[in-house]
Order: structure tokens, then sequence, then C-alpha cells
């Protein structure tokens, strides 16, 4: 074969004849698999086997070999499907012992490669259109995610004895004292101690009104990580890390933003927690567009290449997401977290979504950000504007714990606001002022 005629060589999708045949034959002598495992047309690759399953589908449990060569030779469909003696050896394929859930997450993985290599070549086209009409990036996001979504359900999941199997396992180190992996510690003790961390998969909100301390708090917790990626939507990355070494040295700020004159043994401390900070696989990035296409694909490069394990995203109420002619801005947002809830789980990392709240105390337009959260921390300052210590900070609320039930728990932290950091303790209580009377001046 030349070289130019094996550039125009026609390479076939990926495909699993035998295990078509397989899933084809068991879903006509077991019936029930056939709602059981949600099987799609797309699933097969051979136009044969397309039609053999909607015949199938169509009968809903009936099918038998006779009868369906006569319904499809009357549609003009036998000889497409490769006359009756190919219908025969479908239905002959079933064989006992054979895994039937390997064959269909087989069927799965080679739907999905597909699926990437359709979106590969429109992400393709789009790219090369420069005529400004064309969004490449938004044309990625979509068929990136159902890529991904047909993929993970490719993977095999746990029936009943396994899951029984793994919580015995697990429920008999706990009674014989061993320690269970907790997930990645927020650093803060009086968080850490109701949600045990920050779990792979899950999403966590901490939210505050405008100047509570959100990214106070965020940049707290980050700074003390190894591992993970903060994306910030507002400020710069500059300002972000003059406030991470604040936290880290855990220094009075004007020894950061005012060093003038500045004590040898200070710089020195302030020297390591920079290396401290350099050291830990942090990354602060400012995306260069708020559009969730660009957030997601910032997050997936940072998995892939550095390998974090947490990403927080400052704040969500900035991102622009695909918004429909009539959407409210609460459905724009519940597009846009049922996205980054999405990403949480396939690429197995810790999520944390920054979030305004409203006079009120409630998420700004994010309803659906709270139901789709695994925990929700609310900072809450005093909000009764007659009062003197109006915007006091009184404590983190954990407003949502939906896996150790410490939901409605007040934890005593303060904004220390010489350190930028949040610290055990309440409000100091004020002295009573004194009533005078004719004993006293």
């Amino acid at each position: 074969m030349s070289e130019t005629e094996d550039q125009h060589e026609v390479k076939l999708l990926p495909h699993a004849r035998g295990s078509e045949k397989i899933v084809l034959a068991a879903i006509i002598h077991e019936p029930e698999r056939m709602e059981e495992s949600a099987i799609l047309p797309d699933m097969f690759y051979l136009p044969a086997h397309r039609i053999i399953f909607e015949d199938i589908a169509a009968t809903k449990g009936t099918w038998e070999l006779v009868s369906a060569a006569q319904r499809l030779h009357d549609k003009g469909l036998l000889d497409s499907v490769g006359g009756p003696s190919n219908l025969a050896e479908v239905n002959s394929y079933h064989r006992a012992g054979v895994r039937f859930d390997v064959h269909l997450a087989t069927l799965r993985d080679r739907m999905a490669r597909r699926m990437a290599i359709k979106a590969a070549h429109e992400a393709a086209a789009a790219a090369y259109d420069c005529s400004g009409e064309s969004d490449y990036l938004a044309s990625l996001s979509a068929p990136v995610t159902a890529v991904f979504d047909a993929a993970s359900s490719a993977v095999l999941t746990k029936g009943m004895k396994t899951l029984a199997a793994d919580f015995m396992a697990e429920f008999e180190d706990k009674v014989r004292g061993r320690k269970i992996e907790p997930g990645i510690p927020t650093g803060i003790s009086e968080i850490d101690r109701h949600l045990h961390g920050m779990k792979p998969q899950h999403m966590g909100i901490i939210s505050g009104r405008s100047g509570a301390g959100k990214s106070t708090l965020a940049t707290q917790i980050f700074g003390g990580l190894k591992d993970a990626l903060y994306l910030i939507l507002e400020r710069t990355e500059s300002s972000a890390f003059s406030r991470c070494v604040v936290q880290v040295s855990k220094l009075h700020h004007e020894a950061i933003y005012s060093p003038n004159g500045l004590r040898r043994e200070v710089l020195i401390h302030v020297r390591q927690s920079v290396h401290r900070l350099t050291e830990s696989n942090l990354h602060i990035v400012k995306p260069s567009n708020r559009k969730l296409a660009t957030i997601c694909a910032e997050i997936r490069r940072h998995v892939r290449l550095h390998g974090i394990k947490v990403a927080f995203l400052d704040q969500i109420g900035l991102v622009r997401g695909e918004r429909i002619k009539g959407d409210t801005g609460e459905a724009e947002l519940r597009g846009i977290s049922n996205t980054v809830q999405e990403l949480a789980h396939e690429l197995g990392i810790h999520v944390v979504v920054l979030c305004q709240e409203t006079a009120e105390g409630e998420t700004k337009n994010a309803r659906a950000i709270e139901e789709d959260a695994d925990w929700w921390a609310s900072i809450v300052q005093e909000r009764d504007k007659k009062k003197e210590n109006f915007g006091e900070h009184q404590h983190v609320l954990i407003a949502k714990d939906s896996h150790h039930g410490s939901a409605g728990e007040r934890l005593p932290l303060i904004l220390d606001k010489e350190t930028l950091r949040f610290v055990h303790g309440f409000p100091k209580a004020k002295a009573e002022p004194v009533k005078k009377s004719r004993f006293n001046n």
C-alpha cells in the first residue's frame, strides 16, 4: 500500500461485535435485563444489531425467532440484519455463565469512544472557524461532558452484596478501633470535627454577605492544603497569594502589606511561609474569561497535569453558563451547579464554591447550589442595622451536612482582622453602659 493510500485508509469506529451479540441474546432470553440495564440503541455499532435490538425492544419481552423473521421480512429489513441465518445465530448466542454486565460495560465503553471521536471532529471544525460566530470552547464543553457521562456509565456498578460486604468491612474496622481514613482536612479543627474533612466527589459551599470573609476563609483552607487549585474570578492572583502569605505566616497583615523596617527574624519567617506555599503543589489561577466551559477546562487541566484533589471556585455567581432566552438567574445557576457537581464526580475531586448571600442570609439565586452541595458553611454576621455591632462576625453556621447530621451547628469561629484568619471564639461581650444616678457622675 502506498503512503498516499495509507493516509486515506478508513478506520472502523471502536466496537465489539461479540459483546453486541451476547447482550442481544441475553435480553432475548432474559427480557427483564432490558429495563434493569438501561440499554440504548447507540450502544450497537453494527446496523444489523441495532435493527435487531429495536425489534426486541418493540416486542416488550415477547420476542420469538420465527415471528421476528417474518416481521423484519414484512418491513423489508430481513436482508439488512443478515437474513434468517444471522438472526438465528444471535438468538443462539446466549450462553450460561457469561457475564452480561461485563459485556454491557464494553458496549458502553465503545459507545463513549465513538462519541469522543465525533466530539473531537466537531470541536476541530469549530476551532477552524475564525469567523467569530463559533464559540469553540462551548462546542467542547457539552460534548465532553456527555462523553464522560457515557464513559462513567461503562464502569461496573457495585451490586447489593458488594455494597454490604464493603459496609461490614468498614464497620468492623470501626468496632475494632481502627482509624478510618477521613477526607482531606480543612485545617480548621472546628469544621473538621463536624465534616470529617473534604471527601472526593463531594461539593461544598462557603457563603456570606459581601465583605463577610468568604475568600478569606477559602484561602485559609487552601493555604494549608497540598494539591489544590484556587480559581479566582474577581480579584488578581497576586492579591490571593498575598492573603495566603498573611494567613500561613499568622503575622499581622501590616507586616506583609507595609513591611518597611521589618525585623530580620520576621523576614525569615515570611520566606519560610512563601516556600511552604510554593512547595505544596498549590495553584492560583484567574481564567481568561468567566465562561463555564473555561472554568471546567482549567479544572480538568490541573487534575491532569498537577493531580489536584481540591478545587475552589471564587465565586460561582460570577460564572456565565448557557442561558436560554427567558431563563432566570436561578435557572442559569442551576445548570452551572449541576455541571460543577458532575465534574467533581467525574474527576474524583472535592470542589468548594463560594456564594454570595442576601441580607436575609440566603444564597443569592442559588437554591439549586444548596441542593447539589454536600455541605454548606455560612459566615454569620450581625444583620440588624440598628445595632452598634452591625456586621460583627457572630459564628460560622453549618447550614447543611448531608453525611454527618451536623446541620444547624454554630461553630465558634470569628474573623481575626489582623491576621486575616478565622479563629476560635465568639464576639467579645461589650460592657453594659453605667446608668447615671445621684450616686455617680
